[in-house]
């Protein structure tokens, strides 16, 4: 769900998303789906993970006066606005690692260190989101 969460944070743009309200579904003390809604300004953000159609799915979708974005498994993009839909994906033979982000992303940090530079992941925004993961878990309306 963290990923998910992270990704919904990165379509909003920089700078501090509020919680706004989550939902739990588990069955048989599994969780099946998981959902968090967020907000910043006119921006709406859901971070969702579905366990329980047995395709474990990922979604990430941002709504504002700009249009919507969505991200399906972390490997499809879709924008819409006015009326338009533009759809990126990732290559078929593409990495997990790399469709997912993270082989660049640890390269990109591996090289701030070499190069003592500034770290390229906000320190931030990973405990925003792992501070969200901890909301989702606490707060979380749980339906059985």
């Amino acid at each position: 769900m963290i990923h998910v969460i992270d990704t919904t944070q990165f379509l909003m743009g920089s700078g501090t998303v509020g919680f706004v309200d989550c939902q739990l579904i588990q069955q048989d003390g599994n969780l099946i789906l998981a959902r968090i809604n967020l907000r910043k300004g006119d921006m709406l953000g859901t971070a969702m993970i579905d366990m329980q159609t047995q395709t474990n799915s990922e979604m990430a979708q941002v709504v504002s006066q700009r249009g919507i974005s969505t991200v399906d498994n972390l490997s499809s993009l879709t924008l819409q606005k006015e009326g338009i839909k533009h759809y990126q994906q990732a290559p078929d033979w593409q990495t997990n690692l790399k469709t997912r982000g993270f082989d660049p992303l640890v390269r990109s940090f591996l090289t701030a260190l070499e190069k003592h530079a500034e770290n390229p992941v906000s320190p931030a925004s990973a405990i925003l989101s792992h501070e969200l993961c901890a909301r989702l878990i606490s707060q979380g309306k749980v339906i059985e």
